[in-house]
């Protein structure tokens, strides 16, 4: 069990910053020159298999070399790998701000404008990552940062791939029950964020990320997913694949009409109906915004 104080190689557990059902992440400083930065462990379930911590280790390797290799000012550096105990953990960049998940649930809401702002930020860097052959995979408010001074980063490339590396098979937790039109699957990443494909095993690409994003912009909108709130994992992926997600203009009625519409068509259930790429997004973005 980690806890503040403790002593992780060079560095000092000080705070724990968050924790979630696969990780947990610390406030550590390096003892000999009081550098900030974030320890991410993986919680292993116990009775786990000796594969399942090498996968762990190769995820979080993944992320350390993905987030390296791409090198843009909005991905959070990730700086070293380590183990404790032969469990892997990574150090990356310390940022001083909170998540797109908490402003979410904060009761003081930022204006509409600063949500756009953001939004459109962020679909430019997810177009980026694109443009760099890279996928996210897992793009949700908890893996988006809002620094102190407003500017967004975006972390976790843990589930990141090659656009290019579609192998068959999805490695990650399973999500179980029976649902209409999908077969059982394992699968990475958050499911009220996971386009559809990625539930029926069709595979994923730049358009899974665009869907995750559309869900997003939805979320940060109007306060809620368009999949409807603690209804648990199976109901949600059963709503993603076979219900038509209301307009967010329902729950926002501030929002543009023709901002409703960028985020409804990056939704759409089908990969060909939605916007050609995360460039046709931001393009079809700011020119609702006007």
């Amino acid at each position: 069990m980690l806890k503040v104080g403790q002593v992780i190689g060079r560095f000092a557990l000080q705070q724990e910053l968050g924790r979630g059902p696969m990780s947990e992440v610390f406030l550590a400083l390096e003892r000999e020159t009081n550098w900030k930065v974030a320890l991410k462990f993986f919680l292993m379930e116990p009775g786990s298999r000796p594969e399942d911590h090498h996968a762990f280790s190769q995820r979080m390797v993944r992320e350390a070399r993905a987030a390296a290799d791409f090198g843009h000012e909005r991905i959070v550096r990730v700086h070293e790998v380590g183990e404790l105990n032969g469990e892997p953990y990574l150090v990356r960049d310390y940022i001083e701000g909170r998540s797109l998940a908490d402003v979410i649930a904060d009761d003081a809401q930022p204006p509409l404008a600063q949500k756009l702002q953001w939004l459109g930020e962020l679909a430019g860097t997810i177009a980026d990552i694109h443009r760099a052959g890279l996928v996210h995979r897992d793009v949700k408010p908890g893996n988006v940062l809002v620094r102190r001074d407003g500017a967004l980063r975006v972390l976790d490339f843990g589930v990141a791939r090659r656009s290019i590396d579609r192998a068959a098979g999805l490695a990650g937790g399973p999500i179980s029950g029976r649902i209409p039109g999908a077969p059982r699957v394992r699968v990475v990443g958050t499911p009220a964020y996971m386009a559809p494909e990625r539930f029926a095993n069709q595979g994923w690409g730049p358009a899974t990320d665009q869907f995750g994003w559309a869900v997003l912009a939805y979320e940060l909108l109007a306060r809620r997913t368009p999949w409807g709130d603690g209804d648990g994992p199976v109901r949600i992926i059963e709503a993603i694949l076979t219900q038509s997600p209301p307009s967010v203009r329902l729950s926002a009625p501030d929002v543009p009409p023709a901002i409703g519409e960028v985020v409804t068509r990056a939704m759409a259930k089908a990969p060909s109906a939605r916007f050609p790429s995360m460039d046709d997004v931001v393009r079809a973005f700011e020119a609702a915004g006007r």
